[in-house]
């Protein structure tokens, strides 16, 4: 953690301010078992963003893989938070398929 930049903050889920120093307490606890809600997602491809905390911190802490953080990031990318909405995310997909036929 020692290239993380100290004075980077980001947003919670529930909008309050993340910094180095309390990201984890902001984020849902280690081995969170609970939904994860679209809120929840793009605060930790965030806090990620602007390294309050590592990918590598991430994936151990709540038992993600480094591909599900990808599919996230690149989901927000593409479609805005509403893309890490699973039942928007289908929606969106299924209207792709069906432009390109």
């Amino acid at each position: 953690m020692n290239n993380l930049r100290k004075y980077q903050f980001a947003l919670g889920p529930n909008g309050e301010r993340m910094t180095v120093e309390n990201v984890l307490e902001v984020l849902p606890p280690h081995g969170w078992r609970g939904r994860w809600t679209p809120g929840r997602k793009n605060a930790i491809i965030q806090a990620i963003k602007v390294g309050l905390i590592t990918r590598e911190v991430a994936c151990q802490r709540w038992n993600f893989t480094d591909q599900e953080l990808k599919a996230w990031e690149r989901n927000r990318r593409r479609h805005g938070v509403d893309g890490l909405k699973v039942t928007r995310l289908q929606k969106l997909e299924r209207g792709n398929e069906q432009r390109s036929r």
